[in-house]
């Protein structure tokens, strides 16, 4: 990345996948902090259009629509990651949409840990900090807790103005989380 602007290269494979799945990545690529313009090139060449996507949620008031982007997993061995932008009713708070939307509004082919028995007690803003306190089910998958903490610390990054996100569980300290970029 430089000036803001991404350039992907991709190889010929991807000349097969449909081009709504092309979309959906140059527009969730577009989301990412920092990102203003993206290129992508297959086997060097430029792709100069990219098909627009309809995105569908269930939105009750069109006057009231609130873009939200998620993180969920790719890939479990190389830790990938894929900001998914949804689209929200703006009368739901964003963090709880956030929570709810990791844990049970996984899009087909990515991967989420975030366990459905996970409930925010409480958050809080200080300066550029989120401050998260979760109930147990926080802890419940210690294999995977490195993963857990990362989706849902990259989502808060991304559509709040902090740089850092600190975990509790049950008002005891567990984890921080820091944006390195």
């Amino acid at each position: 990345m430089n000036n803001n602007h991404l350039e992907i290269h991709f190889s010929e494979e991807l000349k097969k996948i449909d081009f709504k799945d092309l979309s959906g990545l140059y527009y969730s690529l577009k989301e990412m902090k920092r990102v203003e313009e993206v290129t992508i090139y297959i086997e060097n060449e430029l792709i100069e259009k990219i098909p627009s996507i309809n995105l569908e949620e269930e939105i009750k008031d069109r006057n009231n629509i609130d873009q939200v982007v998620l993180y969920y997993i790719d890939n479990i061995d190389n830790k990938n990651y894929v900001p998914v932008t949804k689209y929200k009713d703006s009368s739901e708070e964003k963090i709880d949409y956030i929570i709810t939307s990791l844990k049970e509004n996984i899009p087909n082919n990515l991967i989420s840990f975030v366990n459905n028995h996970l409930k925010l007690i409480s958050y809080e803003m200080d300066n550029n900090t989120m401050v998260l306190n979760f109930n147990e089910s926080l802890l419940e998958d210690q294999d995977n807790k490195e993963l857990i903490l990362e989706e849902i610390a990259y989502s808060i990054m991304d559509n709040f103005d902090v740089t850092t996100v600190l975990f509790y569980v049950n008002g005891t300290y567990q984890e921080m989380i820091t944006n390195k970029a």
